[in-house]
């Protein structure tokens, strides 16, 4: 059974603190075993980081990548990205390409800056619990 977002559910994460996001992401990438991003006519929307470096946005439902489909990334639509392969294939690459992550976006603010690495020993640590 696919998990759902509800309304309250949506707008209490979406507003929460950067940090506060980024634990709920972790959570719920290792409860779900799938992270979403947008693919847009051209491929993968990237942000930009604040010294200008490509960030790969990441969110942990369709839903909230789906409320960010708006301005630069308008006409972009969710896609999942099993876990797995996030893990094996996404981050390894992201790293080697000197590109980071920019975890969960909000509508009305940024995601939360990190390193693949970062995100991979974090992503493992939740797993063993």
């Amino acid at each position: 059974m696919a998990k759902s977002v509800s309304d309250r559910e949506f707008a209490a994460v979406t507003a929460l603190s950067g940090p506060a996001r980024y634990c709920h992401f972790i959570g719920q990438i290792a409860d779900w075993a799938e992270v979403w991003s947008l693919r847009g006519p051209g491929g993968w929307v990237l942000a930009a980081g604040a010294d200008g470096r490509p960030l790969v946005p990441a969110w942990p439902h369709a839903r909230y990548a789906e409320a960010c489909a708006a301005g630069g990334w308008a006409g972009a639509v969710p896609e999942a990205i099993p876990l797995d392969r996030w893990l094996e294939a996404w981050l390894p690459e992201l790293a080697r390409d000197g590109r980071g992550l920019a975890v969960f976006p909000v509508p009305n603010g940024s995601g939360v800056p990190v390193e693949s690495e970062r995100l991979a020993a974090d992503l493992s640590k939740a797993m063993e619990q």
